[in-house]
Protein backbone atom coordinates (compact mmCIF):
# COMPACT_ATOMS: atom_id res chain seq x y z
CA UNK A 1 0.00 0.00 0.00
CA UNK A 2 1.78 3.14 -1.19
CA UNK A 3 1.03 6.84 -1.17
CA UNK A 4 1.80 9.23 -3.98
CA UNK A 5 2.05 12.21 -1.67
CA UNK A 6 4.91 11.65 0.73
CA UNK A 7 4.98 15.06 2.38
CA UNK A 8 8.33 14.74 4.10
CA UNK A 9 10.29 12.49 1.74
CA UNK A 10 13.38 14.39 0.72
CA UNK A 11 12.21 17.42 2.72
CA UNK A 12 15.14 18.05 5.04
CA UNK A 13 14.40 21.69 5.82
CA UNK A 14 11.21 23.31 7.06
CA UNK A 15 11.05 27.06 7.54
CA UNK A 16 9.75 28.31 10.91
CA UNK A 17 10.06 24.77 12.27
CA UNK A 18 9.11 24.06 15.89
CA UNK A 19 9.38 20.79 17.82
CA UNK A 20 6.59 18.30 17.12
CA UNK A 21 5.47 15.18 18.93
CA UNK A 22 2.54 12.78 19.01
CA UNK A 23 0.49 15.06 21.29
CA UNK A 24 -0.25 17.26 18.28
CA UNK A 25 -2.55 14.59 16.92
CA UNK A 26 -4.89 14.72 19.93
CA UNK A 27 -4.59 18.44 20.68
CA UNK A 28 -7.81 20.41 20.34
CA UNK A 29 -7.13 23.74 18.69
CA UNK A 30 -9.41 26.72 19.07
CA UNK A 31 -11.16 28.32 16.14
CA UNK A 32 -9.03 31.42 16.69
CA UNK A 33 -5.78 29.42 16.53
CA UNK A 34 -6.71 27.81 13.21
CA UNK A 35 -7.86 31.16 11.84
CA UNK A 36 -4.50 32.67 12.81
CA UNK A 37 -2.69 29.76 11.10
CA UNK A 38 -4.77 30.40 8.00
CA UNK A 39 -3.80 34.08 8.00
CA UNK A 40 -0.13 33.15 8.53
CA UNK A 41 -0.33 30.65 5.67
CA UNK A 42 -1.73 33.19 3.22
CA UNK A 43 0.64 35.93 4.39
CA UNK A 44 3.64 33.67 3.73
CA UNK A 45 2.28 32.74 0.31
CA UNK A 46 1.73 36.41 -0.52
CA UNK A 47 5.32 37.18 0.43
CA UNK A 48 6.97 34.33 -1.47
CA UNK A 49 4.77 33.41 -4.43
CA UNK A 50 5.80 34.94 -7.78
CA UNK A 51 2.16 35.39 -8.86
CA UNK A 52 -0.28 34.27 -6.20
CA UNK A 53 -3.44 35.35 -8.01
CA UNK A 54 -2.84 33.71 -11.39
CA UNK A 55 -5.92 31.48 -11.13
CA UNK A 56 -8.05 33.25 -8.54
CA UNK A 57 -8.44 36.95 -7.80
CA UNK A 58 -7.46 38.45 -4.46
CA UNK A 59 -11.12 39.19 -3.77
CA UNK A 60 -12.24 35.65 -4.61
CA UNK A 61 -9.55 34.09 -2.45
CA UNK A 62 -10.32 36.41 0.45
CA UNK A 63 -14.04 35.64 0.28
CA UNK A 64 -13.37 31.90 0.19
CA UNK A 65 -10.87 32.10 3.05
CA UNK A 66 -13.30 34.15 5.15
CA UNK A 67 -16.11 31.67 4.50
CA UNK A 68 -13.91 28.74 5.58
CA UNK A 69 -12.71 30.61 8.67
CA UNK A 70 -16.26 31.55 9.71
CA UNK A 71 -17.49 27.95 9.35
CA UNK A 72 -14.84 26.48 11.66
CA UNK A 73 -16.18 24.86 14.84
CA UNK A 74 -15.20 26.27 18.22
CA UNK A 75 -12.58 23.54 18.64
CA UNK A 76 -11.05 21.16 16.12
CA UNK A 77 -8.25 18.61 15.94
CA UNK A 78 -5.31 18.65 13.56
CA UNK A 79 -7.02 16.32 11.07
CA UNK A 80 -9.98 18.67 10.81
CA UNK A 81 -7.53 21.52 10.28
CA UNK A 82 -6.11 19.65 7.23
CA UNK A 83 -9.41 19.96 5.41
CA UNK A 84 -9.96 23.63 6.24
CA UNK A 85 -6.46 24.85 5.39
CA UNK A 86 -5.91 22.62 2.35
CA UNK A 87 -9.22 23.64 0.78
CA UNK A 88 -8.08 27.28 0.84
CA UNK A 89 -4.65 26.46 -0.61
CA UNK A 90 -6.30 24.42 -3.38
CA UNK A 91 -7.97 27.61 -4.66
CA UNK A 92 -4.54 28.60 -6.02
CA UNK A 93 -4.88 25.69 -8.46
CA UNK A 94 -1.30 24.40 -8.38
CA UNK A 95 -0.38 20.72 -8.40
CA UNK A 96 2.84 21.24 -6.44
CA UNK A 97 1.15 22.60 -3.33
CA UNK A 98 -0.44 19.34 -2.20
CA UNK A 99 -2.39 19.35 1.03
CA UNK A 100 -1.33 20.76 4.37
CA UNK A 101 -0.30 18.11 6.89
CA UNK A 102 2.55 17.13 9.24
CA UNK A 103 4.57 14.02 9.96
CA UNK A 104 2.92 13.29 13.32
CA UNK A 105 -0.40 12.74 11.57
CA UNK A 106 1.17 10.25 9.20
CA UNK A 107 2.97 8.49 12.05
CA UNK A 108 -0.34 8.23 13.89
CA UNK A 109 -2.00 6.83 10.79
CA UNK A 110 0.71 4.22 10.28
CA UNK A 111 0.57 3.25 13.94
CA UNK A 112 -3.15 3.36 14.74
CA UNK A 113 -5.20 3.08 11.57
CA UNK A 114 -7.39 0.14 10.73
CA UNK A 115 -7.02 0.77 7.02
CA UNK A 116 -9.84 0.53 4.48
CA UNK A 117 -9.09 -2.99 3.18
CA UNK A 118 -9.22 -2.42 -0.57
CA UNK A 119 -6.59 -1.23 -3.01
CA UNK A 120 -7.89 1.05 -5.74
CA UNK A 121 -7.47 0.45 -9.47
CA UNK A 122 -9.24 3.62 -10.58
CA UNK A 123 -11.09 6.61 -9.15
CA UNK A 124 -14.18 7.50 -11.20
CA UNK A 125 -16.28 10.62 -10.62
CA UNK A 126 -18.82 8.66 -8.57
CA UNK A 127 -17.24 5.32 -7.68
CA UNK A 128 -14.08 3.42 -6.77
CA UNK A 129 -12.93 0.57 -9.00
CA UNK A 130 -11.30 -2.09 -6.83
CA UNK A 131 -7.94 -3.62 -7.62
CA UNK A 132 -7.80 -6.06 -4.73
CA UNK A 133 -9.93 -6.99 -1.72
CA UNK A 134 -7.63 -7.42 1.30
CA UNK A 135 -10.41 -8.23 3.76
CA UNK A 136 -11.07 -11.62 5.33
CA UNK A 137 -13.32 -13.09 4.09
CA UNK A 138 -13.21 -11.35 0.73
CA UNK A 139 -16.39 -9.71 -0.55
CA UNK A 140 -15.33 -8.22 -3.87
CA UNK A 141 -13.48 -9.32 -6.99
CA UNK A 142 -10.96 -7.25 -8.92
CA UNK A 143 -12.64 -4.35 -10.77
CA UNK A 144 -15.84 -4.51 -8.78
CA UNK A 145 -17.25 -1.10 -7.86
CA UNK A 146 -17.74 0.64 -4.49
CA UNK A 147 -20.51 3.26 -4.37
CA UNK A 148 -20.69 4.27 -0.71
CA UNK A 149 -18.63 3.98 2.49
CA UNK A 150 -20.21 4.31 5.93
CA UNK A 151 -23.35 5.70 4.36
CA UNK A 152 -21.53 8.44 2.41
CA UNK A 153 -21.77 8.32 -1.40
CA UNK A 154 -18.32 7.89 -2.91
CA UNK A 155 -19.00 10.74 -5.34
CA UNK A 156 -19.20 13.12 -2.35
CA UNK A 157 -15.95 11.81 -0.89
CA UNK A 158 -14.10 12.04 -4.20
CA UNK A 159 -15.18 15.63 -4.79
CA UNK A 160 -14.32 16.63 -1.22
CA UNK A 161 -10.86 15.09 -1.44
CA UNK A 162 -10.16 16.45 -4.92
CA UNK A 163 -10.90 19.91 -3.54
CA UNK A 164 -7.88 19.60 -1.23
CA UNK A 165 -5.49 19.87 -4.19
CA UNK A 166 -4.98 22.12 -7.17
CA UNK A 167 -3.65 21.39 -10.63
CA UNK A 168 -5.12 19.50 -13.55
CA UNK A 169 -8.10 17.27 -12.85
CA UNK A 170 -6.15 14.08 -13.56
CA UNK A 171 -3.51 15.11 -10.99
CA UNK A 172 -6.15 15.83 -8.34
CA UNK A 173 -7.78 12.48 -9.06
CA UNK A 174 -4.41 10.77 -8.77
CA UNK A 175 -3.90 12.35 -5.35
CA UNK A 176 -7.24 10.94 -4.21
CA UNK A 177 -6.37 7.46 -5.46
CA UNK A 178 -2.97 7.31 -3.81
CA UNK A 179 -3.95 8.99 -0.54
CA UNK A 180 -7.45 7.61 -0.12
CA UNK A 181 -6.68 5.46 2.93
CA UNK A 182 -5.09 8.35 4.81
CA UNK A 183 -7.87 10.75 3.79
CA UNK A 184 -10.59 8.39 5.02
CA UNK A 185 -8.78 8.08 8.34
CA UNK A 186 -8.28 11.86 8.61
CA UNK A 187 -11.96 12.35 7.74
CA UNK A 188 -13.01 10.08 10.65
CA UNK A 189 -14.36 7.45 8.29
CA UNK A 190 -13.11 4.53 10.32
CA UNK A 191 -13.44 0.78 10.76
CA UNK A 192 -15.79 -1.06 10.72
CA UNK A 193 -16.60 0.03 7.19
CA UNK A 194 -20.14 -0.27 5.85
CA UNK A 195 -19.79 -0.72 2.10
CA UNK A 196 -22.31 -0.48 -0.72
CA UNK A 197 -20.86 -2.02 -3.86
CA UNK A 198 -21.48 -3.87 -7.10
CA UNK A 199 -20.10 -7.40 -7.18
CA UNK A 200 -19.97 -8.84 -10.68
CA UNK A 201 -22.80 -6.59 -11.75
CA UNK A 202 -25.08 -7.07 -8.73
CA UNK A 203 -25.55 -4.63 -5.83
CA UNK A 204 -24.40 -5.79 -2.42
CA UNK A 205 -24.05 -4.38 1.11
CA UNK A 206 -21.62 -5.62 3.74
CA UNK A 207 -19.62 -4.54 6.77
CA UNK A 208 -15.89 -5.18 6.93
CA UNK A 209 -13.14 -4.55 9.46
CA UNK A 210 -10.09 -2.54 8.50
CA UNK A 211 -6.57 -3.94 8.39
CA UNK A 212 -3.58 -2.68 10.39
CA UNK A 213 -1.08 -0.72 8.34
CA UNK A 214 1.92 -2.97 7.49
CA UNK A 215 4.35 -2.97 10.40
CA UNK A 216 7.77 -1.37 9.89
CA UNK A 217 10.67 -3.61 9.03
CA UNK A 218 13.55 -3.89 11.53
CA UNK A 219 15.33 -1.16 9.58
CA UNK A 220 12.50 1.20 10.40
CA UNK A 221 10.88 1.61 6.98
CA UNK A 222 7.43 0.24 6.21
CA UNK A 223 8.15 -0.50 2.58
CA UNK A 224 11.59 -0.41 1.02
CA UNK A 225 11.91 2.48 -1.41
CA UNK A 226 12.90 1.65 -4.96
CA UNK A 227 16.20 2.96 -6.27
CA UNK A 228 16.06 6.33 -7.98
CA UNK A 229 17.20 4.71 -11.22
CA UNK A 230 17.82 1.17 -12.42
CA UNK A 231 19.07 -0.49 -15.60
CA UNK A 232 18.56 -3.92 -17.14
CA UNK A 233 18.48 -5.60 -20.52
CA UNK A 234 15.15 -7.18 -21.40
CA UNK A 235 14.49 -9.98 -23.90
CA UNK A 236 15.23 -9.20 -27.57
CA UNK A 237 18.16 -7.03 -26.46
CA UNK A 238 16.00 -4.08 -25.37
CA UNK A 239 17.71 -2.00 -22.70
CA UNK A 240 15.41 -0.61 -20.00
CA UNK A 241 16.39 2.40 -17.92
CA UNK A 242 13.84 3.14 -15.19
CA UNK A 243 14.40 6.76 -14.14
CA UNK A 244 12.17 7.09 -11.06
CA UNK A 245 13.44 10.24 -9.41
CA UNK A 246 15.76 13.16 -10.12
CA UNK A 247 17.46 12.97 -6.76
CA UNK A 248 20.98 12.26 -5.62
CA UNK A 249 24.50 13.37 -6.41
CA UNK A 250 25.30 14.25 -10.01
CA UNK A 251 28.50 12.23 -9.85
CA UNK A 252 26.61 9.12 -8.78
CA UNK A 253 24.09 9.50 -11.62
CA UNK A 254 26.89 10.04 -14.14
CA UNK A 255 28.66 6.94 -12.86
CA UNK A 256 25.43 4.95 -13.19
CA UNK A 257 24.84 6.16 -16.76
CA UNK A 258 28.49 5.60 -17.73
CA UNK A 259 28.13 2.00 -16.60
CA UNK A 260 24.75 1.50 -18.31
CA UNK A 261 25.75 2.97 -21.66
CA UNK A 262 29.09 1.15 -21.59
CA UNK A 263 27.22 -2.10 -21.06
CA UNK A 264 24.93 -1.31 -24.01
CA UNK A 265 27.97 -0.55 -26.16
CA UNK A 266 29.70 -3.80 -25.20
CA UNK A 267 26.55 -5.85 -25.83
CA UNK A 268 25.75 -4.03 -29.06
CA UNK A 269 22.32 -3.00 -27.74
CA UNK A 270 20.56 -0.71 -30.23
CA UNK A 271 17.13 -0.41 -28.57
CA UNK A 272 16.57 1.58 -25.37
CA UNK A 273 13.41 2.34 -23.36
CA UNK A 274 13.65 5.13 -20.76
CA UNK A 275 10.79 5.09 -18.25
CA UNK A 276 9.67 8.43 -16.78
CA UNK A 277 6.16 7.31 -15.77
CA UNK A 278 6.82 7.33 -12.01
CA UNK A 279 9.34 10.16 -11.90
CA UNK A 280 8.01 12.90 -9.62
CA UNK A 281 10.86 15.28 -10.41
CA UNK A 282 13.69 16.75 -8.38
CA UNK A 283 16.85 18.29 -9.81
CA UNK A 284 16.35 19.14 -13.52
CA UNK A 285 20.09 18.96 -14.13
CA UNK A 286 19.84 15.17 -13.94
CA UNK A 287 17.57 15.35 -16.98
CA UNK A 288 20.22 17.34 -18.83
CA UNK A 289 22.84 14.78 -17.85
CA UNK A 290 20.69 11.96 -19.25
CA UNK A 291 20.15 13.81 -22.54
CA UNK A 292 23.90 14.39 -22.88
CA UNK A 293 24.29 10.67 -23.70
CA UNK A 294 21.45 10.73 -26.24
CA UNK A 295 21.24 13.88 -28.35
CA UNK A 296 23.22 16.67 -29.95
CA UNK A 297 20.09 18.63 -30.85
CA UNK A 298 19.54 22.06 -29.30
CA UNK A 299 16.83 22.33 -26.64
CA UNK A 300 15.75 24.24 -23.57
CA UNK A 301 13.51 23.27 -20.67
CA UNK A 302 11.93 26.72 -20.34
CA UNK A 303 11.62 29.88 -22.43
CA UNK A 304 12.12 31.87 -19.25
CA UNK A 305 11.74 31.65 -15.47
CA UNK A 306 10.77 34.20 -12.84
CA UNK A 307 12.25 33.87 -9.36
CA UNK A 308 10.86 36.01 -6.55
CA UNK A 309 13.20 37.13 -3.82
CA UNK A 310 11.38 37.45 -0.50
CA UNK A 311 11.95 37.26 3.21
CA UNK A 312 10.86 33.57 3.29
CA UNK A 313 12.93 32.65 0.21
CA UNK A 314 16.02 34.32 1.66
CA UNK A 315 15.63 32.48 4.94
CA UNK A 316 14.90 29.17 3.26
CA UNK A 317 17.36 29.20 0.37
CA UNK A 318 20.28 30.96 1.96
CA UNK A 319 20.04 30.12 5.66
CA UNK A 320 18.59 26.60 5.72
CA UNK A 321 19.29 24.90 2.41
CA UNK A 322 22.40 26.48 0.94
CA UNK A 323 24.33 27.49 4.03
CA UNK A 324 27.53 26.57 2.14
CA UNK A 325 27.04 29.51 -0.24
CA UNK A 326 29.95 31.91 0.35
CA UNK A 327 29.10 34.47 2.97
CA UNK A 328 29.66 37.51 0.67
CA UNK A 329 27.13 36.09 -1.80
CA UNK A 330 24.60 35.48 0.96
CA UNK A 331 25.11 38.99 2.26
CA UNK A 332 24.53 40.40 -1.21
CA UNK A 333 21.38 38.36 -1.77
CA UNK A 334 19.98 39.37 1.56
CA UNK A 335 20.65 43.02 0.79
CA UNK A 336 18.44 42.93 -2.31
CA UNK A 337 14.88 44.16 -1.78
CA UNK A 338 12.11 41.71 -0.94
CA UNK A 339 9.62 41.38 -3.76
CA UNK A 340 12.28 41.60 -6.46
CA UNK A 341 11.43 39.24 -9.34
CA UNK A 342 14.39 38.06 -11.40
CA UNK A 343 13.57 36.96 -14.94
CA UNK A 344 15.99 34.59 -16.65
CA UNK A 345 15.57 33.89 -20.36
CA UNK A 346 16.94 30.79 -22.08
CA UNK A 347 17.86 30.00 -25.66
CA UNK A 348 17.60 26.57 -27.17
CA UNK A 349 21.17 25.36 -27.48
CA UNK A 350 23.20 22.23 -27.95
CA UNK A 351 24.71 20.81 -24.79
CA UNK A 352 27.96 19.01 -24.14
CA UNK A 353 27.72 15.32 -24.94
CA UNK A 354 29.13 12.52 -22.82
CA UNK A 355 30.81 9.26 -23.68
CA UNK A 356 29.93 6.57 -24.41
CA UNK A 357 27.40 8.43 -26.57
CA UNK A 358 24.44 6.24 -27.49
CA UNK A 359 23.72 5.96 -31.24
CA UNK A 360 20.89 3.42 -31.23
CA UNK A 361 17.11 3.86 -31.16
CA UNK A 362 15.35 4.99 -28.02
CA UNK A 363 11.96 6.08 -26.68
CA UNK A 364 10.59 7.50 -23.44
CA UNK A 365 7.59 6.31 -21.43
CA UNK A 366 5.44 8.98 -19.78
CA UNK A 367 2.22 8.99 -17.78
CA UNK A 368 0.23 10.62 -15.02
CA UNK A 369 3.06 10.21 -12.53
CA UNK A 370 5.54 12.16 -14.70
CA UNK A 371 5.73 15.40 -12.74
CA UNK A 372 7.71 18.55 -12.03
CA UNK A 373 11.28 18.38 -13.40
CA UNK A 374 10.47 15.06 -15.13
CA UNK A 375 7.51 16.74 -16.81
CA UNK A 376 9.81 19.52 -18.00
CA UNK A 377 12.18 16.91 -19.40
CA UNK A 378 9.29 15.23 -21.24
CA UNK A 379 8.11 18.60 -22.54
CA UNK A 380 11.51 19.42 -24.02
CA UNK A 381 11.76 15.97 -25.60
CA UNK A 382 8.35 16.57 -27.19
CA UNK A 383 8.92 20.15 -28.37
CA UNK A 384 12.43 19.64 -29.77
CA UNK A 385 11.99 16.15 -31.20
CA UNK A 386 14.60 14.60 -28.93
CA UNK A 387 12.85 11.24 -28.82
CA UNK A 388 9.49 9.48 -29.09
CA UNK A 389 7.10 9.68 -26.12
CA UNK A 390 4.90 6.63 -25.48
CA UNK A 391 2.15 6.23 -22.89
CA UNK A 392 -0.39 8.65 -21.43
CA UNK A 393 -0.53 12.43 -21.12
CA UNK A 394 1.11 13.90 -18.03
CA UNK A 395 -0.98 15.65 -15.39
CA UNK A 396 0.93 18.91 -15.14
CA UNK A 397 1.14 21.88 -17.51
CA UNK A 398 4.58 23.06 -18.56
CA UNK A 399 3.67 26.58 -17.39
CA UNK A 400 3.78 25.98 -13.66
CA UNK A 401 5.31 27.01 -10.36
CA UNK A 402 8.09 25.28 -8.46
CA UNK A 403 11.23 25.62 -6.34
CA UNK A 404 9.09 24.73 -3.36
CA UNK A 405 9.73 25.86 0.20
CA UNK A 406 8.09 24.10 3.14
CA UNK A 407 7.10 26.11 6.19
CA UNK A 408 5.39 25.33 9.50
CA UNK A 409 2.29 27.04 10.83
CA UNK A 410 2.62 28.40 14.38
CA UNK A 411 -0.32 26.77 16.21
CA UNK A 412 -1.28 23.51 14.50
CA UNK A 413 2.32 23.04 13.28
CA UNK A 414 1.00 21.72 10.01
CA UNK A 415 3.49 22.01 7.16
CA UNK A 416 2.50 23.95 4.06
CA UNK A 417 4.56 24.92 1.04
CA UNK A 418 4.98 27.79 -1.36
CA UNK A 419 6.69 28.09 -4.73
CA UNK A 420 9.28 30.76 -5.32
CA UNK A 421 9.71 30.42 -9.08
CA UNK A 422 7.59 30.39 -12.23
CA UNK A 423 8.60 28.12 -15.12
CA UNK A 424 7.34 28.57 -18.66
CA UNK A 425 6.63 26.27 -21.58
CA UNK A 426 9.77 25.72 -23.71
CA UNK A 427 8.01 27.36 -26.69
CA UNK A 428 7.17 30.44 -24.64
CA UNK A 429 3.42 29.79 -24.98
CA UNK A 430 2.21 31.04 -21.59
CA UNK A 431 -1.41 30.12 -22.30
CA UNK A 432 -0.83 26.38 -22.68
CA UNK A 433 -2.46 24.59 -19.73
CA UNK A 434 -2.21 21.03 -21.03
CA UNK A 435 -0.02 18.22 -19.85
CA UNK A 436 2.64 16.79 -22.17
CA UNK A 437 0.97 14.67 -24.83
CA UNK A 438 2.62 11.41 -25.93
CA UNK A 439 3.51 10.82 -29.57
CA UNK A 440 2.01 7.34 -29.25
CA UNK A 441 -0.91 6.90 -26.85
CA UNK A 442 -0.97 3.63 -24.92
CA UNK A 443 -3.40 3.38 -22.00
CA UNK A 444 -3.50 0.20 -19.92
CA UNK A 445 -6.90 -1.49 -19.70
CA UNK A 446 -8.53 -3.05 -16.68
CA UNK A 447 -7.71 -6.46 -18.15
CA UNK A 448 -4.04 -5.46 -18.36
CA UNK A 449 -4.09 -4.49 -14.67
CA UNK A 450 -5.93 -7.65 -13.69
CA UNK A 451 -3.30 -9.75 -15.43
CA UNK A 452 -0.42 -7.74 -13.95
CA UNK A 453 0.74 -6.70 -17.41
CA UNK A 454 2.70 -3.55 -18.12
CA UNK A 455 1.00 -2.78 -21.44
CA UNK A 456 2.97 0.42 -22.02
CA UNK A 457 6.37 -1.21 -21.60
CA UNK A 458 5.30 -4.22 -23.68
CA UNK A 459 4.20 -1.91 -26.48
CA UNK A 460 7.49 -0.01 -26.32
CA UNK A 461 9.44 -3.25 -26.65
CA UNK A 462 7.48 -4.05 -29.83
CA UNK A 463 7.66 -0.47 -31.14
CA UNK A 464 11.22 -0.76 -32.41
CA UNK A 465 11.46 -1.83 -36.06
Amino acid sequence: MAFLFSPFAGQAQILYAQPTDSSLVTTRFTKTQVQEDLEFLLHTLQQAHPNLYHSVSREQLTRYKDSVAAALPAHLNSFQAIFALSAVVAQLNEGHLGFVTHQEQWKHFYREAQVFPFTIAEVMHDALIIQKDLSQPQHLAPFDTIWAINGIPVRHLIQKYKNLNGGLDCWRTRHVKNNLHFLLFADSIRSPFRVRASHRGRFTHFTVEGNPYPKPSPSGSTVSSPAYYTYQVLPDSVAYLNFRRMWGYHSRFISFLDSAFTDMHVRGVQKLVIDLRYNGGGDPRLGQILLSYLTRKPYRFHAFTKFKLSKPSKEFQYDLVNSTIPKPVRVLLKSLPNGLVKTTRYKAKSHRTRQPFYTGQFCFLIGQGTFSAANNLAGSIKEYGLGTLIGEATCEPLNDYGEMMSFMLPHTRLVASTPSEYFTHPTGDRHNRDGVQPDVVVKPTQRDRAQGRDAVLEFAQRWFP
